[in-house]
């Protein structure tokens, strides 16, 4: 196996850990965002919530006014029942206040439902805080993680990109153009092992004279598929 050979077979696992670690750098913002994003919603949903329970209150406030004012216009009828002179007059003040009491009964009606909407919404309220404060506990332990491997990452890729450099030099000028042309369109990744007797990239099956010169390590063979350069490598099945 010439050095150059040997290069591309050790590029073959450098590349894998520089596509690894690169996704990890690149879902790493987003996994955080995705946090903040969770935090976020639940923080609109809180504050629909104590929207609505305003909501409630006010309403419930407007109709207990309400009450209030049929139970003074009920209080004004039945001191004028001490003043009417005909029968007719005095039922016509009972049926007008059979009707305030039955409409201030209605009101009272839909007070109580009010209550039980401001019950629920106040106790939907308190779930809320919990679920904020358990959600950003977990966000901020989570987002910790995701930094440090981020950093980790960060700091990975630096070394592996300098071996990676110290392994491209040891390419002749037009095999390494071919490695950089293949890299770029290929998902990082421009060397494959040969495993059951096909590239282990695109698994086209390969002659079984290609395979002998793979094997030979004396020259640079690409897939006649997928483009990348094929190598012996130790984990390959024979």
């Amino acid at each position: 196996m010439t050095d150059e050979i040997a290069a591309l077979v050790e590029l073959k696992d450098v590349d894998m850990k520089v596509v690894n670690l690169a996704k990890v750098i690149n879902q790493v913002p987003e996994q955080i965002a995705e946090l903040n994003r969770r935090v976020q919603l639940l923080r609109e949903e809180y504050a629909k919530s104590r929207a609505q329970l305003e909501e409630f209150k006010v309403k419930r406030r407007t109709k207990e006014r309400g009450i209030e004012d049929f139970a003074e216009k009920i209080r004004k009828f039945e001191f004028q029942q001490f003043d009417v002179k005909t029968n007719k007059e005095y039922q016509a003040l009972l049926h007008e206040i059979a009707l305030q009491k039955e409409k201030r009964s209605h009101l009272e009606g839909e007070i109580i439902e009010l209550m039980e909407l401001e019950e629920n919404s106040a106790k939907e309220m308190k779930e809320f805080e919990v679920k904020i404060s358990r959600e950003e506990t977990l966000a901020v332990d989570e987002k910790g993680r995701l930094e440090q491997q981020l950093e980790d990452a960060e700091s990975q890729m630096k070394v592996v990109t300098k071996h990676r450099e110290c392994l491209l030099r040891k390419l002749s000028t037009a095999i390494r153009s071919r490695y950089e042309r293949v890299v770029g369109g290929k998902g990082g990744m421009a060397v494959a092992a040969v495993k059951n007797r096909a590239c282990g990239a695109c698994f086209t099956n390969l002659p079984p004279q290609t395979i002998n010169e793979i094997r030979k390590g004396l020259e640079v063979i690409s897939c006649e598929t997928c483009g990348r350069m094929l190598v012996w490598a130790n984990e390959s099945e024979q």
